[in-house]
């Protein structure tokens, strides 16, 4: 289930839940008010930058957590077995969707820079059905953020075939730290994931989304220097 309102809404919900929304939170968060208190406030980051990138539009609300596995190993891409368990760093990201095919990013983080690009021009038709050979021969620039959501909504139209996605336009805000080991790479390419399949009104098992959003990501790796890979605990739930 997404709530789906205008931003300047949004905030003034957070500022003063109603009852559906309290009983969202409470479900995503539990009842330690200082634990609600520290993740709505990165909801509203993420609200702002939506706000100040694009307008009072209507926006839907994903977030996708952190992990730490307990046996400090990634092996779950080869078939084995992870003790995976979420913590309360996220990535939250507002989102709406668009009638053509742009992808437009914003990042609450000024490190990362606003990005664009065009499903059908980054993947044509006749490249679709092939991932393997299109992410082989596709270079996007070294070490982008957006490389991350290219991956995930690149996957999902070659999964799809020869029906286009729409556009969404997304800002992203995030409180996991990076190189940690907290898989901060692929909360953002699951994240990503839920945000085209909602602005799309898609709906898929979720063994198709654990495969789209693994096999998506080999585009990032391809062009990043410290790879991760995508676990079967990194989710994405609608807020």
């Amino acid at each position: 289930m997404a709530f789906t309102f205008p931003v300047r809404k949004w905030l003034s919900r957070l500022d003063n839940p109603d009852a559906p929304l309290r009983k969202r939170i409470g479900e995503l968060y539990g009842d330690d008010p200082a634990i609600r208190s520290e993740r709505l406030a990165l909801w509203k980051r993420a609200l702002e930058a939506f706000g100040e990138a694009y307008g009072d539009k209507e926006v839907a609300l994903v977030r996708s957590p952190a992990r730490i596995n307990l046996m400090g190993v990634h092996i779950e891409h080869r078939g084995g077995w992870v003790n995976y368990m979420t913590l309360a760093r996220e990535i939250v990201a507002a989102v709406a969707s668009r009638k053509d095919d742009l992808i437009v990013l914003h990042n609450a983080d000024p490190r990362y820079p606003p990005r664009s690009f065009r499903i059908s021009e980054e993947l044509p038709p006749h490249k679709r059905g092939r991932w393997t050979e299109f992410i082989e021969e596709v270079r996007p620039p070294r070490g982008d953020w957006a490389n991350y959501v290219k991956g995930a909504v690149l996957m999902l139209q070659d999964f799809l075939g020869d029906r286009p996605l729409r556009g969404m336009e997304m800002a992203v805000a995030g409180d996991i730290p990076e190189g940690s080991g907290m898989s901060s790479s692929s909360a953002l390419v699951v994240a990503s994931l839920e945000a085209a399949l909602w602005a799309n009104g898609l709906s898929i098992p979720p063994e198709e989304k654990v495969r789209i959003g693994g096999e998506g990501e080999w585009l990032s790796l391809i062009h990043i220097s410290e790879p991760t890979r995508l676990g079967m605990s990194s989710y994405a739930v609608f807020c």
